[in-house]
């Protein structure tokens, strides 16, 4: 009784504090509301201007079935949304444990044109050109150039590692003309620093 009786003599300021309180959570609620409702258009927009480079890798099932080409493959990419265009490469990984610098046992050979250097300006800074890539010439990673001893105009032979038939290693070679050099953060990985 005594809360009530002290309550009702205060009749103003009960008032003016449910009204406060009131008020507060209206504006709290809309705030809320409109953060909530504007979410979705504030992440479009955000990542709208935002340009990404996805890898789609193929399996050895890919390559065993004739049902779907690779050009099939690269215009069904294509015609995704925000896909602004699809570049083949050819990815050859090979290791070479007796190399006495850690940092170059892994090697990986990219089969590329010209074409894909433009269309992902940023994957490779080239350094140095000569010429354009062609079927017998390479650019070399530039701090695999110094470690080789290498320059532009020799010739880079590729080795990588594989196995036959039978489960035997085999080495598979092929010569180069360096025409360039370039910088990549696309294979670095921790400790290689």
């Amino acid at each position: 009784m005594f809360v009530l009786t002290k309550l009702a003599s205060r009749k103003r300021r009960v008032l003016a504090t449910l009204l406060i309180f009131a008020l507060s959570a209206g504006v709290l609620g809309g705030v809320l509301f409109y953060i909530d409702s504007i979410g979705p258009s504030v992440q479009q927009d955000m990542l709208d201007d935002v340009a990404v480079d996805a890898q789609v890798s193929l399996s050895t099932s890919f390559h065993q079935q004739n049902e779907t080409s690779l050009a099939d493959l690269q215009s069904t990419i294509r015609e995704q949304n925000h896909v602004l265009g699809t570049e083949g490469v050819t990815v050859v990984q090979s290791y070479d444990r007796e190399i006495d610098d850690y940092r170059f046992e892994d090697q990986v050979y990219l089969g590329i044109g010209d074409e894909l250097l433009s269309q992902f300006p940023g994957a490779f800074t080239i350094l140095e050109s000569t010429g354009p890539l062609e079927d017998a010439s390479c650019y070399v990673e530039t701090n695999t150039l110094s470690y080789l001893g290498l320059g532009i105009g020799n010739s880079f032979t590729a080795t990588a590692r594989a196995t036959d038939e039978s489960g035997q290693p085999v080495n598979i070679t092929q010569s180069f003309e360096i025409v360039g050099t370039f910088e990549s953060d696309l294979f670095w990985r921790e400790g290689y620093g």
